[in-house]
């Protein structure tokens, strides 16, 4: 296995880290495992930077023959510069380090895309595919570290056929639909049936995948109410909605206007009075925290719920 050490900036270190962490490549005692993820990294990115890198020398080859310089390595030479320059800045200073050890798979690709590479040049490729990874959205990056479970997730929507899906507790068939992201492009889900339950289920909480030779057929009503969980927030998927009108104090509109992530729509606003129409898990996750800021109009069993879990944990407060 070949040892590498990354010289980057404490914002770009503390980056790659909250990805590890956010992504669950953990160890069994919890840690992050900088080994696996760097392995997935490299292995599932590297191409997409071979890209970045042959589009820099396309750049760097038409400024040398701006000057009449027919000079590969000097091409080379400033193609790589052109991949760093955006990251360096007078606040950038490359005094943390990453440390982790490439699998001997992937060392036999890095050895034949970089011949002949040394040290210093090593902590050079992976520093700029650290940081050209980094300027994706948070979903993109996920889906890179998790790209073999989404291609095999992709084929089968594209074949439409069943997969058999392994979680850390659960392994079932389930019925593909679409990968897609959160409102707020944090998260990937995919989601689609178990059985006849719409579920939405998070990509990195996805072990395993294994295609199954079954087809599948979506009726125009299930495509309907897949689109409309899509549309309000994949992540509260459910197979039906309720609507919901709220009555708002002025600091309750102030908070709804503040509060963005997982926001439900209102359909309709008269005054201080939203409705809204959506999953009723996503009503409960975002107005529980409005405490005495709203009034439940309708439905009276969400302002139960949440009177039930406040109730909760005041007893359970009390009791300490």
């Amino acid at each position: 296995m070949l040892k590498i050490k990354v010289n980057l900036d404490k914002k770009s270190l503390n980056s790659i880290i909250n990805d590890m962490q956010i992504f669950k490549i953990l160890k069994k005692d919890g840690s992050i495992n900088k080994n696996k993820f760097m392995n997935l990294l490299f292995e599932n990115y590297y191409k997409d930077y071979q890209n970045i890198k042959n589009k820099a020398l396309e750049k760097a080859n038409l400024i040398t023959q701006k000057y009449n310089i027919n000079n590969y390595n000097l091409s080379c030479d400033l193609a790589n510069e052109l991949c760093e320059i955006e990251f360096i800045s007078s606040e950038n200073y490359f005094d943390n380090s990453l440390t982790f050890y490439l699998n001997n798979h992937n060392e036999f690709i890095f050895n034949n895309i970089n011949s002949g590479i040394n040290y210093q040049a090593a902590s050079s490729y992976f520093r700029n595919l650290i940081n050209h990874y980094l300027l994706l959205p948070e979903y993109k990056r996920e889906c890179i570290i998790y790209r073999k479970n989404i291609d095999i997730i992709n084929e089968c929507i594209k074949n439409k056929t069943c997969l058999t899906l392994e979680l850390e507790k659960r392994i079932f068939e389930f019925i593909p639909y679409k990968i897609t992201t959160s409102k707020e492009e944090l998260y990937s889900y995919l989601i689609g049936y178990d059985n006849d339950k719409i579920e939405a289920i998070h990509i990195y909480k996805i072990i395993n995948v294994m295609p199954i030779n079954k087809p599948i057929k979506f009726s125009k009503d299930q495509i309907e109410i897949l689109e409309l969980n899509i549309e309000k927030g994949v992540q509260f998927a459910e197979n039906r909605f309720c609507e919901a009108i709220i009555e708002f104090t002025k600091r309750g509109i102030k908070l709804f206007n503040q509060r963005y992530l997982h926001r439900p729509i209102p359909i309709k606003m008269d005054g201080n009075c939203y409705t809204f129409y959506c999953s009723f898990g996503q009503l409960f996750f975002y107005f529980i925290s409005f405490c005495g800021e709203i009034n439940i109009i309708s439905p009276k069993y969400l302002g139960q719920k949440i009177y039930n879990e406040y109730d909760k944990y005041i007893k359970k407060f009390n009791n300490k």
